[in-house]
């Protein structure tokens, strides 16, 4: 779901992407399919939701232990970047 919501979203299929990422978030164990998802929201201009999935990664980071922090790494710390860019 994933890798095809990438793909609708290069090639400008942006609702198709909206529902792939939905799916992949629901299907998902990690934080790379809710980060893809709230970076596609943002550019769409959705900064309210976008705002909400990158602070659902946060929470989740917060809440899970050792090993999830370390397997999310990269999108924690982009979540982290990017809710401060919607912030301001």
């Amino acid at each position: 779901q994933l890798l095809a919501a990438r793909c609708h979203e290069a090639l400008g299929e942006i609702s198709e992407a909206r529902g792939n990422y939905e799916q992949a978030v629901l299907l998902s164990v990690g934080e790379e399919a809710r980060y893809g998802f709230a970076q596609l929201l943002a550019v769409q201009g959705e900064r309210e939701n976008a705002q909400r999935l990158f602070d659902e990664i946060l929470r989740n980071a917060k809440h899970g232990g050792g090993a999830y922090r370390r397997a999310n790494r990269e999108w924690i710390q982009q979540a982290k970047v990017r809710r401060n860019a919607l912030s301001s």
